[in-house]
């Protein structure tokens, strides 16, 4: 295995499009025509002191011509040996400097994604929970070029950074997070409770959420303490709204495809679009809008919710009009959907078992094919789905806990080629 590696990542050097070879070959050059210089000159020093002890000595001239070629074989394989081994462990050590957190990545590698990021067409992915891994690792599947930035919440949790860089190799450039303020996220609900903290936002079951917004720190300030002039505590807070990263809203500009990855809606998904001019360039940019529907409901917040539920609530909070909905339909196993059960989740479906969710359908007269949109947004839909073992947290009497257990998740094998096709339809 180690041996068809570097089989591979001899191919990613001497392929296309990673704009090396043509400086490696210049370099080649230079080095051949240093060594025939220096071959000339020895052949005019030999022809000079052909008889002089030493020069026939270091030369091997005593030996037979057969014992002097094999002799000059066992050189060059040495050298091509040792010049290998000196650029693996230059590597290493180069990328220990540059890149400390990916000490044993390979600097081919690194390069290849770095000159991917910086030539390929452009796709954001929003998030800020472990659903967003996934749809980075099926963009990274792509064979076409494709620079991926990435835009985190506020709320994100700080593992999720390191995985970024360490497994997916995305440079700091790539990781942007949607506000540099110190924030804190509040949810209002339906009776006028206000909850400080995504923490708290994730372990209430209160009522429905009905308004969601960031606002900076301003405890120090003391807000709570100062006149209200009649406005409201979510009013005040609002008027210390944090600002947009300028990173952030060059990446949805530039972008031809911006993917909002599965998780918490009201802690992952909401957060950033609740940033007035984030929101805006969001809903100005003329990139397809990709939504990926979680797969279960989260207890407490979207029980019972359908698709068109998760697209309704975006667009009402954010202002935001979905383009694609990504929706898993295929089988779960009985097992799981028990143990999801148990926890009180269940699928996150299409539409409603009693069938009376708003859908419209589309035949196209030239093809006979059929598209179904919910929101507005038209259903991109498949098996896209893997069970697999992972570590989770959950909350239970009011402390967090964490807990090794079989989870659904996408299946970036799966994914990839629907984005593959999304992304082709924006060429």
């Amino acid at each position: 295995m180690a041996v068809i590696q570097r089989i591979r990542e001899l191919y990613r050097i001497i392929s296309p499009g990673l704009g090396l070879k043509r400086w490696l070959v210049l370099s080649l050059v230079g080095l051949i025509q240093v060594i025939v210089g220096v071959a000339l000159l020895l052949v005019d020093m030999l022809e000079r002191a052909r008889r002089r002890s030493l020069i026939s000595f270091l030369t091997l001239r005593f030996l037979p011509r057969e014992i002097r070629q094999l002799s000059a074989m066992a050189f060059f394989s040495t050298g091509v040996a040792l010049a290998y081994v000196g650029w693996q462990r230059f590597s290493r050590s180069l990328m220990r400097v540059m890149l400390p957190e990916q000490p044993e990545a390979e600097l081919s590698q690194v390069l290849l994604q770095r000159q991917r990021a910086e030539r390929g067409r452009r796709v954001v992915v929003l998030g800020g929970g472990p659903g967003l891994l996934p749809v980075i690792r099926a963009l990274q599947m792509l064979k076409e070029e494709v620079r991926i930035d990435v835009i985190l919440t506020p709320t994100g949790e700080g593992r999720i950074v390191q995985e970024l860089r360490n497994s997916f190799g995305l440079s700091g450039q790539q990781i942007i997070y949607a506000t540099l303020d110190d924030a804190i996220l509040y949810a209002e609900l339906a009776d006028g409770t206000l909850l400080e903290g995504a923490a708290t936002i994730n372990r209430s079951s209160a009522a429905q959420i009905t308004n969601l917004f960031l606002s900076r720190d301003i405890r120090r300030v003391q807000v709570w303490e100062s006149e209200n002039n009649g406005k409201s505590a979510t009013a005040r807070l609002r008027d210390y709204m944090p600002a947009v990263s300028e990173a952030a809203l060059d990446a949805i500009n530039h972008a031809e495809l911006i993917v909002f990855a599965p998780g918490r809606i009201y802690t992952h998904v909401l957060p950033s679009l609740t940033l007035p001019r984030l929101a805006q360039a969001v809903r100005e940019s003329e990139a397809s809008k990709v939504y990926f529907a979680n797969l279960m409901t989260e207890p407490g917040k979207t029980d019972n919710w359908t698709v068109a539920d998760h697209l309704e609530t975006i667009q009402k909070l954010s202002g935001v009009v979905i383009d694609y909905a990504i929706v898993h339909q295929g089988s779960i196993s009985p097992p799981m959907l028990q143990q999801y059960h148990n926890e009180g989740a269940d699928v996150v479906r299409v539409e409603s078992e009693e069938g009376d969710e708003v859908m419209s359908r589309l035949i196209f007269a030239d093809t006979g094919e059929q598209t179904t949109l919910v929101e507005g947004a038209v259903i991109v839909s498949g098996d896209i789905i893997t069970e697999a073992p992972q570590t989770v947290s959950f909350q239970r009497d009011g402390a967090t806990v964490l807990r090794e257990m079989p989870v659904v998740r996408h299946d970036p094998k799966k994914v990839a080629p629907l984005l593959r096709r999304l992304l082709s339809d924006k060429s």
